[in-house]
């Protein structure tokens, strides 16, 4: 039975329009589906679960104390999905496809969520299975692009090309469904200019939103083998930093929301990884070097004259401002030291804006 898909508009919050906000039951699937391994990949990790998929028993259960938990996402404004990640979903079967897709629509029917998304490969989007699945009421389908050069991907033995990414995303937005993607900067053979190119190829696609997850190194998986014998170097913290922050740039520019950077924290992960940019807080970190570039760029902007200079910020950027353990904060103030630095919160301004005054002059940047 055909489960219509309620159209969701985004909300509205003062007289602005406002990014649609989701509440996800994720369901995880850790290489179910996939036809190979890649270089990088040990899902068992990121995912901290095991490889084997959960029951519709299971997962019923599980979803019916999150639901009655009080923490179900039932707040106005929020989009309720059961999302199925962590594998190759369409290469699965369609049987266990089945299974899992009537057991989430069952949901949708009965208004307990809005709408279903699942994780796949960009070579698992066939018309056949397009054709399976739009019998079901799925809103967003997310490609594990991972990268935007040819000689990358089959250096991480990925087993497709550019070409077999952007197919799917066109075919995915063909059926009226939104599409995210994933990219891992700093793979075997990728340079920053190569991948910000990549970057700009993937605004032109339509896609809605993005996921960064800059490479790193795991235990038991051939691109260890590969660090081990000094044929790769993953990239270090402050690059990956760097990388994905100019990616922001470019994807927001551009209309794209990054939903997230860096890879979810684990005990699992954190005690698998050999090597590479992991940081619990990765994309904090990112968030508060985006913002300390455009606080940079102000002052420089200032006349010499201006010595005394006080920052207004809202409330809600504070962390940016000070970074992690306030030294960013401190790197600041010692970049410029012929200025006497200070920053003030403001409730009038919103989120990210920066107002920079002294007695000559005020600038908003």
């Amino acid at each position: 039975m055909r489960v219509r898909i309620p159209n969701i508009p985004d909300y509205e919050r003062g007289g602005r329009i406002l990014k649609e906000r989701f509440w996800i039951f994720p369901v995880f699937l850790p290489n179910l589906g996939c036809p190979h391994r890649c270089t990088f990949c040990d899902q068992h990790v990121v995912t901290g679960v095991p490889g084997k998929g959960p029951s519709v028993e299971l997962l019923e259960a599980l979803f019916r104390k999150v639901r009655f938990s009080g923490k179900n996402g039932d707040k106005r404004g929020l989009i309720r999905q059961i999302a199925f990640y962590g594998g190759n979903f369409t290469g699965i079967s369609q049987e266990v496809q089945r299974r899992y897709l009537e057991w989430a629509s069952e949901k949708v029917r009965d208004g307990l969520v809005h709408s279903i998304r699942f994780s796949t490969r960009p070579d698992a989007l066939q018309e056949e299975e397009l054709s399976f699945l739009g019998d079901y009421p799925i809103r967003t389908v997310e490609i594990g692009v991972q990268s935007m050069n040819d000689r990358v991907l089959e250096t991480v033995h990925r087993g497709h090309t550019v070409e077999t990414c952007e197919k799917a995303v066109n075919a995915v937005l063909s059926k009226g469904w939104e599409a995210g993607i994933q990219l891992m900067p700093g793979l075997p053979g990728e340079t920053l200019k190569g991948f910000l190119e990549g970057v700009r190829i993937v605004t032109e696609w339509g896609i809605r939103y993005v996921r960064l997850y800059p490479a790193v190194v795991l235990k038991g998986t051939q691109m260890a083998k590969e660090y081990e014998m000094g044929w790769y170097q993953p990239l270090s913290i402050p690059e990956a930093i760097e990388w994905c922050a100019l990616a922001n740039d470019i994807l927001e520019k551009s209309g794209i929301e990054v939903i997230r950077v860096g890879l979810p924290a684990s005990e699992g992960l954190k005690s698998s990884i050999v090597a590479g940019p992991y940081h619990p807080a990765f994309g904090f970190l990112v968030q508060s070097y985006r913002f300390h570039e455009r606080l940079w760029a102000g002052l420089e902007s200032l006349p010499e004259s201006a010595h005394t200079i006080r920052i207004r910020i809202s409330s809600n950027d504070v962390p940016l401002v000070k970074g992690e353990q306030g030294k960013a904060w401190e790197t600041l103030k010692k970049a410029f030291p012929h200025r006497i630095l200070s920053y003030t919160t403001d409730p009038a301004l919103e989120r990210g804006k920066i107002v920079l005054e002294n007695s000559e002059e005020f600038r908003v940047v």
